[in-house]
Protein backbone atom coordinates (compact mmCIF):
# COMPACT_ATOMS: atom_id res chain seq x y z
CA UNK A 1 0.00 0.00 0.00
CA UNK A 2 2.76 2.48 0.86
CA UNK A 3 4.21 1.71 -2.90
CA UNK A 4 1.23 2.31 -4.32
CA UNK A 5 0.80 5.64 -2.08
CA UNK A 6 4.84 6.72 -3.58
CA UNK A 7 3.67 5.82 -6.59
CA UNK A 8 0.46 8.27 -6.40
CA UNK A 9 2.53 11.34 -4.33
CA UNK A 10 5.40 11.58 -7.24
CA UNK A 11 3.18 11.72 -10.06
CA UNK A 12 0.58 14.37 -8.19
CA UNK A 13 3.71 15.82 -7.86
CA UNK A 14 4.31 16.41 -11.57
CA UNK A 15 1.11 16.97 -12.15
CA UNK A 16 0.73 20.05 -10.38
CA UNK A 17 3.79 21.12 -11.54
CA UNK A 18 3.11 20.69 -15.44
CA UNK A 19 -0.22 22.19 -14.89
CA UNK A 20 0.96 25.34 -12.96
CA UNK A 21 3.81 26.17 -14.73
CA UNK A 22 2.57 24.86 -18.01
CA UNK A 23 5.41 22.73 -18.94
CA UNK A 24 5.72 18.59 -18.95
CA UNK A 25 9.24 17.71 -17.73
CA UNK A 26 8.95 14.44 -16.49
CA UNK A 27 12.93 13.26 -17.93
CA UNK A 28 14.69 16.00 -15.61
CA UNK A 29 18.67 16.19 -15.90
CA UNK A 30 20.46 13.29 -16.48
CA UNK A 31 23.68 14.59 -18.03
CA UNK A 32 26.19 12.94 -15.24
CA UNK A 33 25.63 9.74 -16.65
CA UNK A 34 27.01 8.64 -20.58
CA UNK A 35 25.58 6.68 -23.30
CA UNK A 36 28.07 3.76 -22.42
CA UNK A 37 26.88 4.14 -18.37
CA UNK A 38 23.05 3.77 -19.18
CA UNK A 39 24.79 0.17 -20.35
CA UNK A 40 26.50 -0.93 -17.92
CA UNK A 41 25.74 -4.51 -16.93
CA UNK A 42 23.50 -5.13 -20.06
CA UNK A 43 25.15 -7.90 -22.36
CA UNK A 44 24.56 -6.40 -26.70
CA UNK A 45 24.15 -9.77 -28.59
CA UNK A 46 21.72 -10.66 -31.54
CA UNK A 47 17.81 -10.95 -30.69
CA UNK A 48 16.52 -14.46 -29.93
CA UNK A 49 13.79 -15.05 -32.81
CA UNK A 50 10.12 -16.12 -30.71
CA UNK A 51 8.70 -17.34 -34.30
CA UNK A 52 5.90 -18.67 -31.69
CA UNK A 53 5.18 -16.26 -29.31
CA UNK A 54 2.19 -16.20 -27.76
CA UNK A 55 0.67 -13.87 -25.25
CA UNK A 56 -1.19 -16.48 -23.22
CA UNK A 57 1.88 -18.04 -22.59
CA UNK A 58 2.80 -14.77 -20.28
CA UNK A 59 -0.62 -15.60 -18.76
CA UNK A 60 -4.11 -15.17 -20.18
CA UNK A 61 -4.84 -10.97 -20.27
CA UNK A 62 -4.18 -9.58 -16.97
CA UNK A 63 -4.06 -12.03 -13.94
CA UNK A 64 -4.81 -11.31 -10.36
CA UNK A 65 -1.46 -12.43 -8.44
CA UNK A 66 -2.11 -9.84 -5.31
CA UNK A 67 -4.91 -11.43 -3.21
CA UNK A 68 -6.79 -7.80 -3.62
CA UNK A 69 -9.73 -9.45 -5.83
CA UNK A 70 -8.54 -6.74 -8.46
CA UNK A 71 -6.88 -8.13 -12.08
CA UNK A 72 -2.76 -6.36 -12.70
CA UNK A 73 -4.90 -3.61 -14.88
CA UNK A 74 -7.06 -2.35 -11.98
CA UNK A 75 -4.58 -2.40 -9.46
CA UNK A 76 -2.61 -0.21 -12.27
CA UNK A 77 -5.29 2.26 -12.56
CA UNK A 78 -5.70 2.72 -9.07
CA UNK A 79 -2.20 3.17 -8.17
CA UNK A 80 -1.51 5.59 -10.82
CA UNK A 81 -4.51 7.80 -10.33
CA UNK A 82 -4.02 10.94 -9.75
CA UNK A 83 -7.68 11.68 -8.17
CA UNK A 84 -10.21 9.47 -6.05
CA UNK A 85 -12.38 9.75 -9.64
CA UNK A 86 -9.83 8.54 -12.30
CA UNK A 87 -7.22 11.00 -13.91
CA UNK A 88 -4.00 9.50 -15.69
CA UNK A 89 -0.89 11.12 -16.92
CA UNK A 90 -0.27 9.58 -20.28
CA UNK A 91 3.58 10.19 -20.67
CA UNK A 92 4.35 9.06 -23.80
CA UNK A 93 2.21 11.68 -25.64
CA UNK A 94 2.39 14.43 -22.58
CA UNK A 95 -2.12 13.68 -22.72
CA UNK A 96 -3.90 14.02 -19.37
CA UNK A 97 -6.73 11.23 -19.55
CA UNK A 98 -9.38 11.04 -17.78
CA UNK A 99 -11.36 8.20 -19.57
CA UNK A 100 -9.93 5.26 -18.37
CA UNK A 101 -11.28 3.32 -21.10
CA UNK A 102 -8.81 5.26 -23.18
CA UNK A 103 -6.03 3.94 -21.17
CA UNK A 104 -3.24 0.96 -21.62
CA UNK A 105 -1.37 -0.36 -19.28
CA UNK A 106 1.72 -0.87 -21.24
CA UNK A 107 4.70 -3.04 -20.22
CA UNK A 108 8.02 -0.66 -20.38
CA UNK A 109 9.69 -3.51 -22.34
CA UNK A 110 7.44 -5.31 -24.45
CA UNK A 111 6.37 -9.33 -23.48
CA UNK A 112 7.61 -9.88 -27.05
CA UNK A 113 10.66 -7.74 -26.62
CA UNK A 114 11.56 -9.51 -23.60
CA UNK A 115 10.70 -12.99 -25.45
CA UNK A 116 13.27 -11.87 -28.11
CA UNK A 117 16.08 -10.43 -25.11
CA UNK A 118 16.57 -13.94 -23.39
CA UNK A 119 13.21 -14.26 -22.08
CA UNK A 120 11.89 -17.14 -24.67
CA UNK A 121 13.15 -19.88 -22.59
CA UNK A 122 12.14 -18.95 -19.03
CA UNK A 123 9.37 -21.02 -17.67
CA UNK A 124 5.66 -20.15 -17.58
CA UNK A 125 5.66 -18.91 -14.20
CA UNK A 126 8.18 -16.65 -14.71
CA UNK A 127 6.79 -15.19 -17.65
CA UNK A 128 3.10 -14.86 -15.90
CA UNK A 129 5.06 -12.75 -13.30
CA UNK A 130 7.01 -10.48 -15.46
CA UNK A 131 3.62 -10.07 -17.43
CA UNK A 132 1.96 -8.99 -14.16
CA UNK A 133 5.20 -7.32 -12.28
CA UNK A 134 4.50 -4.32 -10.09
CA UNK A 135 7.20 -4.14 -7.80
CA UNK A 136 9.60 -1.97 -10.30
CA UNK A 137 8.07 1.42 -10.75
CA UNK A 138 7.25 1.58 -14.34
CA UNK A 139 7.46 -1.67 -15.39
CA UNK A 140 3.90 -1.26 -16.26
CA UNK A 141 2.58 2.43 -16.86
CA UNK A 142 -0.54 3.83 -17.70
CA UNK A 143 -0.66 5.26 -21.11
CA UNK A 144 -3.22 6.57 -23.70
CA UNK A 145 -4.05 3.47 -25.63
CA UNK A 146 -2.91 5.01 -29.02
CA UNK A 147 0.55 5.68 -27.92
CA UNK A 148 1.14 2.15 -26.57
CA UNK A 149 -0.30 0.84 -30.04
CA UNK A 150 1.78 2.93 -31.79
CA UNK A 151 4.52 1.70 -29.75
CA UNK A 152 3.93 -1.68 -30.06
CA UNK A 153 6.76 -4.24 -29.58
CA UNK A 154 9.56 -1.82 -30.82
CA UNK A 155 12.51 -1.13 -29.24
CA UNK A 156 14.05 2.03 -28.73
CA UNK A 157 15.51 1.99 -32.05
CA UNK A 158 12.58 1.69 -33.67
CA UNK A 159 10.41 3.93 -31.33
CA UNK A 160 10.54 6.89 -28.94
CA UNK A 161 7.85 8.88 -27.60
CA UNK A 162 6.57 11.42 -29.28
CA UNK A 163 7.10 13.57 -25.96
CA UNK A 164 10.62 14.09 -26.13
CA UNK A 165 10.37 15.29 -22.39
CA UNK A 166 10.06 11.70 -21.04
CA UNK A 167 12.98 10.31 -23.46
CA UNK A 168 15.84 9.98 -20.14
CA UNK A 169 12.94 8.70 -17.67
CA UNK A 170 12.17 6.18 -21.00
CA UNK A 171 15.77 5.05 -21.47
CA UNK A 172 16.47 4.87 -17.65
CA UNK A 173 13.17 2.76 -17.29
CA UNK A 174 13.66 0.48 -20.32
CA UNK A 175 17.43 -0.71 -19.59
CA UNK A 176 17.03 -0.69 -15.50
CA UNK A 177 14.28 -3.72 -16.66
CA UNK A 178 16.39 -5.21 -18.67
CA UNK A 179 19.12 -4.87 -16.67
CA UNK A 180 16.80 -6.39 -13.54
CA UNK A 181 15.57 -8.93 -15.67
CA UNK A 182 19.11 -10.68 -17.36
CA UNK A 183 17.33 -9.63 -20.75
CA UNK A 184 20.27 -8.50 -23.63
CA UNK A 185 20.17 -5.49 -25.85
CA UNK A 186 20.76 -5.98 -29.29
CA UNK A 187 23.59 -3.63 -31.62
CA UNK A 188 20.97 -1.13 -33.23
CA UNK A 189 19.05 -0.69 -29.70
CA UNK A 190 22.26 -0.25 -27.99
CA UNK A 191 23.37 2.10 -30.53
CA UNK A 192 19.88 4.22 -30.08
CA UNK A 193 20.09 4.20 -26.67
CA UNK A 194 23.22 5.78 -26.56
CA UNK A 195 22.30 8.70 -29.05
CA UNK A 196 18.77 9.18 -27.92
CA UNK A 197 20.72 9.69 -24.18
CA UNK A 198 23.04 12.34 -25.64
CA UNK A 199 20.42 14.86 -26.18
CA UNK A 200 17.35 13.93 -24.36
CA UNK A 201 18.26 16.19 -21.29
CA UNK A 202 17.37 19.11 -23.53
CA UNK A 203 14.03 18.52 -24.66
CA UNK A 204 10.52 19.98 -22.63
CA UNK A 205 6.71 19.89 -23.78
CA UNK A 206 4.14 21.73 -23.16
CA UNK A 207 0.99 19.86 -21.69
CA UNK A 208 -1.23 18.31 -23.22
CA UNK A 209 -5.37 17.05 -22.07
CA UNK A 210 -7.21 14.59 -23.77
CA UNK A 211 -10.41 12.45 -23.14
Amino acid sequence: MAKYELRKLMRFTVAIFAVVFSVYIIGGTFSSASGETILDGLTVTNELRCSKYKRSNWGSGWLSLRGTGLNTREEVLIAESLTKDGMWLGPYNGVILRDASNTDVDHMVPLKEACESGGRDWSTEKKKKYANFQLTPNHLIVTSAGANRSKGARDPAQWMPANKSYWCTYLLDWTDIKRAWGLTVDKAEAAAIKLHWKTCAKFSNGIKTGR
